[in-house]
Formats: C-alpha cells, structure tokens, sequence
C-alpha cells in the first residue's frame, strides 16, 4: 500500500508542474501525504487548495496533521474555524473526533468526554459509521479515565451495528 502513495505522489507532483493552479490536484496531493506521515507537506497542500476554494471539507484533516506535529493549539483553532462554517454533520463529526484525540494526546481526557458525550445517543434507526467512530473515541476516554463499565457498554453497542470494527471485540475480551 506504501508503494501506491508513492507513486499517486510522483505522478501528482508531476501533473501540478503543468497545472499549478489546480485546487483538486493540490487536495488529493495533500491527501496522499496525509496517507504517508508527511504532515508538514500535506498541510501544505492542503491549505493552498482550501484557501481558494474556501472549503473547510479537509479541515479536520489539516487538523489531524497538526494534532501529529503536537500542535494542539492549531487543531483547537482549525474546530473552531470548521465550526464557524456550518459544514456537514460528517466534517463536523470528523473535527470533533480529532479534538477529543488532541485532548486524549495532553492527557485532558474528561474535556474530551464533554466534548463527544452529547453525541453518545443517536436519534436514528440505524447509526451511521460517523457517530460509531465518535463512540469509540469516546469509550476510549471513558476507558482512560476508568470509567470501565460506562466504556465497555459503548464498545458493546458499537459491536451492535458494526462487528468487527477496530479492536472493539479485544477490549471487550481484556
């Protein structure tokens, strides 16, 4: 899979030396080096293509990069921008997650928990992927916390709708 970045990278590279202005070029680009570890560039790329496009669809992305580079008060920032937006419920959601992550990475976790805790009851027959990942990053927290039985009660609804997903069914069994 490695390989493939690659090489999506040298021919991204290759197509933005003949259209430098391309805003799509310069997303998938920035998505590539996302996908890499190569937080600097993908932001980079990024921030370039949002500025003139002025969609904050990538934010939580941007945000993510900036979260890896230890930059907690960029991700914070860019939450707030995104939300500023309206955007969709999905990009939203996708902020959020990388904010309660920030706030587990500097060890704030009860922040991160009134952040995502609101979203815990979701008024719809069958979840969407979106509100199942914000669940597992919350029963993290909870589990961080030690607030075991309130974790483990998430991670068996999770395994409701989606069994199999991440290492919900290992944490059940610990």
């Amino acid at each position: 899979q490695a390989d493939r970045y690659k090489d999506a990278e040298r021919n991204l590279v290759a197509v933005l030396e003949h259209l430098p202005v391309s805003q799509s070029i310069r997303e998938v680009l920035g998505l590539t080096y996302y996908r890499q570890g190569k937080w600097k560039l993908a932001i980079e790329q990024l921030e370039a293509s949002a500025s003139t496009t002025g969609s904050v669809d990538q934010g939580p992305v941007i945000a993510d990069c900036y979260r890896a580079m230890g930059r907690h008060n960029k991700v914070r920032e860019i939450y707030e921008e995104v939300g500023l937006v309206s955007p969709s419920a999905e990009v939203m959601a996708e902020a959020r997650i990388v904010l309660a992550g920030s706030l587990s990475d500097q060890k704030k976790y009860t922040e991160g928990i009134a952040l995502l805790s609101r979203f815990e009851t979701v008024r719809r027959v069958k979840p969407r992927l979106i509100d199942i990942r914000q669940w597992y990053v919350l029963a993290d927290l909870y589990e961080k916390v030690g607030d075991l039985e309130h974790a483990r009660n998430l991670f068996r609804k999770i395994t409701t709708w989606e069994p199999g997903i991440y290492d919900v069914a290992e944490r059940l069994a610990d």
